[in-house]
Protein backbone atom coordinates (compact mmCIF):
# COMPACT_ATOMS: atom_id res chain seq x y z
CA UNK A 1 0.00 0.00 0.00
CA UNK A 2 3.01 2.66 0.72
CA UNK A 3 4.28 1.99 -3.02
CA UNK A 4 0.83 2.81 -4.35
CA UNK A 5 0.68 5.78 -2.19
CA UNK A 6 3.71 6.97 -3.19
CA UNK A 7 3.25 6.45 -7.36
CA UNK A 8 -0.25 8.23 -7.09
CA UNK A 9 1.64 10.98 -5.32
CA UNK A 10 4.20 11.47 -8.05
CA UNK A 11 1.31 11.15 -10.69
CA UNK A 12 -0.03 14.16 -8.61
CA UNK A 13 2.89 15.96 -8.22
CA UNK A 14 3.28 15.94 -11.87
CA UNK A 15 -0.34 17.06 -12.21
CA UNK A 16 -0.02 19.97 -10.14
CA UNK A 17 2.75 21.80 -12.39
CA UNK A 18 1.06 21.61 -15.42
CA UNK A 19 -2.26 22.31 -14.47
CA UNK A 20 -4.77 25.06 -13.56
CA UNK A 21 -4.59 26.40 -10.38
CA UNK A 22 -8.22 26.06 -9.71
CA UNK A 23 -7.76 22.12 -10.19
CA UNK A 24 -5.09 22.37 -7.51
CA UNK A 25 -7.42 23.23 -4.80
CA UNK A 26 -8.53 20.32 -4.53
CA UNK A 27 -5.53 18.23 -4.29
CA UNK A 28 -4.43 19.77 -1.92
CA UNK A 29 -7.17 18.95 0.49
CA UNK A 30 -6.75 15.77 -0.45
CA UNK A 31 -2.90 15.92 0.49
CA UNK A 32 -4.14 18.22 3.58
CA UNK A 33 -6.69 15.44 5.00
CA UNK A 34 -4.11 12.29 3.99
CA UNK A 35 -1.26 13.89 5.33
CA UNK A 36 0.94 13.56 2.09
CA UNK A 37 3.52 16.55 3.02
CA UNK A 38 5.73 16.24 -0.53
CA UNK A 39 2.56 16.58 -1.94
CA UNK A 40 0.64 19.33 -0.01
CA UNK A 41 3.81 21.59 0.15
CA UNK A 42 4.18 21.49 -4.09
CA UNK A 43 0.33 22.94 -4.24
CA UNK A 44 1.27 25.28 -1.40
CA UNK A 45 4.03 26.23 -3.81
CA UNK A 46 1.96 26.47 -7.03
CA UNK A 47 -1.00 28.22 -5.01
CA UNK A 48 1.21 30.86 -3.35
CA UNK A 49 3.05 31.12 -7.23
CA UNK A 50 -0.90 31.69 -8.17
CA UNK A 51 -2.59 35.14 -9.15
CA UNK A 52 -5.08 33.53 -7.42
CA UNK A 53 -7.15 35.99 -5.11
CA UNK A 54 -5.96 35.45 -0.95
CA UNK A 55 -9.85 35.69 -0.68
CA UNK A 56 -10.49 32.31 -2.61
CA UNK A 57 -7.89 30.85 -0.93
CA UNK A 58 -9.21 31.56 2.28
CA UNK A 59 -12.68 30.28 1.72
CA UNK A 60 -11.12 26.70 0.00
CA UNK A 61 -8.48 25.39 2.22
CA UNK A 62 -7.83 25.39 6.33
CA UNK A 63 -6.67 28.27 8.00
CA UNK A 64 -3.15 27.02 8.64
CA UNK A 65 -2.62 26.19 4.91
CA UNK A 66 -4.04 29.56 3.92
CA UNK A 67 -1.67 31.27 6.35
CA UNK A 68 1.57 29.27 5.16
CA UNK A 69 0.67 30.68 1.50
CA UNK A 70 0.48 33.84 2.79
CA UNK A 71 3.82 33.93 3.92
CA UNK A 72 5.31 31.96 1.27
CA UNK A 73 3.49 34.95 -0.80
CA UNK A 74 5.42 37.53 1.23
CA UNK A 75 8.47 35.86 0.98
CA UNK A 76 8.73 35.69 -2.69
CA UNK A 77 6.30 38.22 -4.44
CA UNK A 78 5.07 37.64 -7.63
CA UNK A 79 6.78 39.12 -10.55
CA UNK A 80 5.52 43.10 -11.15
CA UNK A 81 5.03 42.26 -14.54
CA UNK A 82 2.78 39.30 -14.83
CA UNK A 83 0.85 40.11 -11.56
CA UNK A 84 -0.20 44.09 -11.37
CA UNK A 85 0.18 45.49 -7.43
CA UNK A 86 -2.60 45.65 -5.34
CA UNK A 87 -2.79 47.79 -2.99
CA UNK A 88 -3.68 46.62 0.61
CA UNK A 89 -6.73 49.38 0.87
CA UNK A 90 -8.32 47.97 -2.16
CA UNK A 91 -7.82 44.56 -0.83
CA UNK A 92 -9.28 45.57 2.34
CA UNK A 93 -12.39 46.95 -0.16
CA UNK A 94 -12.62 44.20 -2.05
CA UNK A 95 -12.70 41.51 1.08
CA UNK A 96 -15.95 43.90 1.96
CA UNK A 97 -17.74 43.53 -1.30
CA UNK A 98 -17.28 39.57 -0.90
CA UNK A 99 -18.22 39.15 2.33
CA UNK A 100 -21.40 41.28 1.60
CA UNK A 101 -21.69 38.71 -1.82
CA UNK A 102 -21.27 35.56 0.90
CA UNK A 103 -24.37 37.68 3.32
CA UNK A 104 -26.74 37.75 0.03
CA UNK A 105 -27.24 41.24 0.89
CA UNK A 106 -27.57 42.68 -2.16
CA UNK A 107 -28.27 45.78 -0.66
CA UNK A 108 -24.54 45.66 0.95
CA UNK A 109 -23.29 45.07 -2.24
CA UNK A 110 -24.94 47.87 -3.91
CA UNK A 111 -23.92 50.25 -1.24
CA UNK A 112 -20.16 49.00 -1.11
CA UNK A 113 -19.86 49.83 -5.24
CA UNK A 114 -21.48 52.80 -5.14
CA UNK A 115 -19.01 54.27 -2.14
CA UNK A 116 -16.21 52.94 -3.49
CA UNK A 117 -14.33 53.27 -6.97
CA UNK A 118 -14.63 49.58 -7.62
CA UNK A 119 -16.80 47.82 -10.05
CA UNK A 120 -17.97 44.12 -9.14
CA UNK A 121 -15.66 42.89 -12.12
CA UNK A 122 -12.82 44.68 -10.69
CA UNK A 123 -13.45 42.52 -7.58
CA UNK A 124 -14.03 39.47 -9.76
CA UNK A 125 -17.21 39.38 -7.91
CA UNK A 126 -19.66 38.01 -10.94
CA UNK A 127 -16.73 34.88 -10.71
CA UNK A 128 -16.66 34.87 -6.73
CA UNK A 129 -20.89 35.07 -6.79
CA UNK A 130 -20.72 31.52 -9.47
CA UNK A 131 -18.87 29.60 -7.10
CA UNK A 132 -19.73 30.74 -3.53
CA UNK A 133 -23.06 32.29 -3.52
CA UNK A 134 -26.69 30.62 -2.93
CA UNK A 135 -28.28 30.55 -6.74
CA UNK A 136 -31.52 32.27 -5.12
CA UNK A 137 -29.54 35.74 -5.10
Amino acid sequence: VPELVSSFQRRLCNFVEKTLVENVLPILMVAFNCKLTQLLDQCIERVARSDLYRFCIEKEVPPEVAEKIKQLRLISPQDEETSPKISEKLLERIGKILKALDSDDVELVKLLLTESDITLDQANGLHYSVVYSDPKV
